[in-house]
């Protein structure tokens, strides 16, 4: 952005003093918090003659308030309490008193004190007086608008639903910072209540995973409720992969044991556990490269409780867990799967699935305990997926 100066000569000696009139007047960067706050009078002992004025002084005392004290209002006006009488004096007098650099002073502290119900005054003044050079015109007059609302935070938030924008238009448009407590609160009141579209077309990739890291950094429980409702809302069949390892990474597996899964619902566990089933069996047997047995146990994933892959010397092996039966698929070729009881797998195979003990060799895991033995050859699909299917029904090979 360029900034036009007016023309005026001064001579080179005092170009450090017109430095400091530049910068004081026109802060360099992006003002995110409070303004630099001015040395000199204490702002307790300025609230107190503004206690100690009669209401219909206050203007008069507007005018014998020097610039410094003025200045110290400013900078420091989101330290008042809203229940102090002196607040809305103070406004009074710096309306009274208005400076240029107010505009974006209080536009930042407005982004980090959004429950100030004094603030959306003073930067209506700014955008009255078009001060605000971040901003076009439509952007000043919906802003305007906005903190017109006794909810402002619920009208920006009907802004963007309302015509299905993306959020960083607040960011874009609205110049609100994107790691300010404003809009990471908007954040996760707009990812609470998100309805499909927002994950399917509307957010970004990028977006949609930033936020979630955001607010699993900023508001853990509201996280955890924006996974659920995700995970409820979006047909199983629209999950996207980066939603998906995002909630992996930030939550873990959703086991019995995992705390962090502990306040999500059981459905959403459930869906959740058959997402990751499936991608589980999907990257066993593409690194086995055997299709064939994919598309054959892809069938049964909506029944699998657990799938787990171990490391068995240059292989690995995946134990698929169901509610009665356990398979042990290996990835060597040229190997039976295994079907064992839940009773066996638990007392015997447990331990090796949660990688608590070391399995030396395959061998271990072909005992001859097992119910059946699936041998991958000829028309076995056929004859297994029928085996199968009627077992997941009756609960009888």
């Amino acid at each position: 952005m360029y900034r036009v100066l007016p023309n005026f000569k001064f001579p080179p000696l005092r170009l450090s003093r017109v430095c400091k009139v530049i910068l004081d007047e026109i802060p360099e960067g992006r003002l995110l918090h409070v303004s630099r706050i001015p040395s000199g009078p204490d702002l307790e002992t300025i609230l107190q003659r503004l206690r100690q004025t009669p209401a219909n002084k206050v203007l008069d005392l507007a005018t014998s308030l020097s610039s410094v004290e003025i200045d110290v209002l400013s900078s420091r006006f989101a330290e008042i309490l809203t229940t102090d009488t002196a607040k809305r004096r103070a406004s009074t007098i710096i309306l009274a008193r208005w400076k240029r650099r107010f505009s974006r002073n209080f536009w930042a502290q407005f982004q980090c004190y959004y429950s100030d119900p004094e603030l959306p005054r003073l930067i209506r003044e700014g955008l009255r007086r078009r001060q605000y050079s971040r901003l076009e015109d439509t952007a000043n007059d919906i802003l305007d608008e906005v903190l017109r609302a006794s909810s402002p935070l619920h009208s920006f938030l009907e802004l963007i639903t309302s015509s299905n924008r993306s959020i960083t238009f607040l960011n874009d448009s609205l110049d609100i910072a994107r790691d300010s407590p404003l809009f990471i609160e908007l954040l996760r009141r707009y990812f609470l209540t998100a309805v499909p579209a927002v994950y399917l077309y509307i957010e970004t990739p990028t977006l949609i995973d930033t936020a979630f890291r955001t607010l699993w950094q900023h508001c853990s429980n509201d996280y955890c409720a924006i996974v659920e409702r995700y995970l409820t809302i979006v047909a199983a069949e629209q999950y996207q992969d980066f939603v998906m390892e995002n909630i992996l990474e930030l939550l873990g597996e959703p086991d019995d044991s995992n705390p962090r899964w502990s306040s999500i619902g059981h459905q959403a566990r459930t869906l959740f556990s058959r997402w990751l089933n499936e991608r589980i069996v999907s990257e066993f047997f593409k690194q086995a490269k055997d299709n064939e047995r994919f598309q054959f146990w892809k069938r049964y994933t909506k029944n699998l409780q657990q799938a787990k892959v171990i490391s068995v010397r240059k292989s690995h092996v995946v134990f698929l867990v169901f509610e009665r039966v356990v398979v042990v698929e290996f990835a060597r070729h040229g190997n039976a799967a295994y079907i064992y009881s839940r009773e066996y797998y638990e007392r015997e195979f447990r331990d090796y699935a949660l990688k608590k003990v070391a399995v030396q060799n395959e061998s271990y895991l072909k005992h001859p305990s097992y119910i059946e033995r699936i041998i991958h050859g000829g028309n076995w699909q056929y004859r297994w997926g029928y085996t199968l299917d009627k077992f997941m029904r009756s609960g009888r090979m």
